[in-house]
């Protein structure tokens, strides 16, 4: 869900090329989301709550 709403563009590259995109775009997708769950983790926060507070910053 997380990479629907927000990194579309990459899941469609991989859908239609069935080839990785960019692997810099990748890894920073893939770091924005483990950051989200550490986030949760350290604040005591849901991932729902850590998500929301990334999408403010």
């Amino acid at each position: 869900d997380y990479f629907d709403g927000k990194h579309a563009d990459l899941l469609e590259t991989i859908r239609t090329t069935k080839d990785l995109p960019d692997t810099d775009a990748l890894d920073a997708a893939i770091t924005e989301f483990s950051e989200m769950f550490a986030a949760a983790n350290n604040s005591g926060d849901s991932a729902k709550e850590a998500l929301e507070k990334i999408d403010n910053a």
